[in-house]
């Protein structure tokens, strides 16, 4: 299941937030390489590009809320939950995330394929996308679930575009990528990993 979701927040919630996120005094972290603990027997191919980022959690277990910004995004999944009509169970990981062009990184690449939490099963995933953008979010064939396969030969199945105040709302087992910006000078996404009551399945 991927399903997108257009202006999953007002104009007004989206402009908050965005100052928020680039604000002199929002604290952001530096990770060497966005996907750590990465299969160490992966070998780089010429389609895929591994990135830095700029990050900052506020949600992760087992400590939970994570930073005190916490309380302004609780908007996204507030309507989340009220548009499509779904209820949280349990929050996983709440993280943004903002990646910029990589020398020798295009449009026809993408960084490294995964899933966010492989430990964790029958969960699911939101991206939320803070402003209009290039490097899609590209979804594969490939899930968690299936048979062995080689993640550096998968199969696309959806690529989307990021667009200010749009989301992305898909099945945690299904990998899928990030991308670098080629033409914008950053891409920002939420990221929310959660699990759902059994009503919702």
């Amino acid at each position: 299941m991927i399903k997108i979701i257009n202006n999953l927040i007002c104009k007004k919630q989206q402009e908050d937030l965005n100052k928020i996120v680039n604000s002199n005094h929002f604290p952001w972290y530096f990770l060497a390489n966005v996907l750590q603990g990465r299969d160490k027997n992966f070998k780089q191919f010429n389609n895929i590009t591994e990135t830095y980022a700029l990050v900052h959690t506020l949600f992760a277990l087992p400590e939970g809320v994570n930073s005190d910004f916490f309380k302004y995004f609780k908007v996204v999944t507030d309507s989340f939950e009220k548009k499509e009509n779904i209820k949280i169970k349990d929050l996983l990981r709440i993280r943004i995330r903002r990646t910029f062009f990589i020398k020798g990184h295009n449009n026809s690449k993408y960084n490294y394929p995964h899933i966010d939490l492989p430990e964790v099963q029958n969960y699911k995933s939101l991206v939320y996308y803070f402003e209009n953008s290039d490097g899609d979010t590209i979804f594969f064939k490939e899930k968690a679930t299936d048979n062995v396969f080689d993640l550096n030969n998968l199969s696309v199945e959806l690529r989307n575009k990021p667009k200010q105040g749009s989301a992305v709302y898909f099945d945690g087992d299904i990998y899928h990528s990030g991308n670098s910006p080629v033409d914008s000078v950053y891409r920002t996404v939420l990221n929310f990993d959660f699990t759902i009551h059994e009503n919702n399945r």
